[in-house]
């Protein structure tokens, strides 16, 4: 009896069992090498800033959301569409996706700012006012 272990090529026959899951666990179109979009999250004290990639994507096709606690970054990326052509490889995903953000202290959504240029969706976050440190006097 044959078993996919004992395929002559193991690899590759791990990484097809790997894309079906990935495939059965995503959906088509949906992530299979990594996050999209890839963010960096920083903080200053006063605001936290949030950088994704987004290239190719125009702003109308994203979408930002703030409570005070939660950040969403939402859209959709389309396939590009080539008539009579098959392709080879495919590594860019299409699709909606939703990136979700847990913030670690509370924010003033209503503060919330984005700006998108050259690929790069920019968020500014200020946080609440009664999450901000402050410094207390000593009295002697």
């Amino acid at each position: 009896m044959y078993t996919w272990w004992d395929s002559p090529n193991i690899f590759s026959e791990i990484r097809r069992a790997r894309e079906e899951f990935d495939r059965r666990l995503h959906g088509a179109g949906g992530p299979s090498h990594g996050v999209y979009p890839a963010v960096n999250v920083s903080d200053d004290g006063e605001n936290y800033y949030v950088r994704a990639e987004v290239p190719g994507l125009n702003a109308e096709s994203l979408e930002v959301t703030a409570t005070h606690d939660r950040l969403v970054i939402s859209g959709e990326r389309s396939m590009d569409k080539r008539e009579g052509v098959s392709y080879h490889r495919r590594e860019r995903d299409h699709g909606t996706f939703n990136r979700s953000f847990q913030l670690p202290q509370t924010v003033d959504p209503s503060k919330v700012e984005a700006a998108y240029d050259k690929g790069i969706l920019e968020i500014t976050v200020p946080r609440a006012a009664e999450a901000k440190p402050r410094k207390v006097k000593i009295k002697a």
